[in-house]
């Protein structure tokens, strides 16, 4: 292949298939699966990470520094939404557990230094 078609403006469609299944396999990651299966498939799909990572970051190679900055106010704002979404279902399982009386327990378990520099690192 050409860097002609490489960086041009063409897209590489196989590198968008292999981040497709990528993709897949990272969910798989998450998936709780059990037994002799479970650890087949977490074995399997480890490479997933990596590679999507790769692929995400050759598509990003030729890009403009102005739609870097942009992909990566997206993914903040999808983040912040996800551990917003996640925090509130946390908060109400807790809520539902504890009683709603118990409600400042949770900020004492979750809303701490230690437990907001695991989640920043980890």
């Amino acid at each position: 292949m050409s860097d002609k078609l490489l960086f041009k403006g063409s897209r590489n469609t196989t590198l968008d298939i292999i981040k497709f299944f990528t993709a897949i396999f990272v969910v798989f990651t998450h998936a709780p699966f059990f037994g002799k299966v479970g650890l087949i498939v977490s074995a399997v799909v480890r490479f997933a990470v990596p590679v999507f990572l790769m692929t995400s970051g050759f598509f990003c190679y030729q890009c403009s520094l102005e739609k870097i900055r942009k992909k990566m106010k997206n993914i903040l704002l999808y983040l912040g939404f996800a551990l917003l979404v996640y925090n509130l279902r946390d908060f109400i399982i807790f809520v539902t557990q504890h009683g709603f009386a118990n409600f400042y327990l949770y900020f004492e378990k979750f809303i701490n230094p230690a437990h907001l520099f695991h989640l920043l690192v980890f």
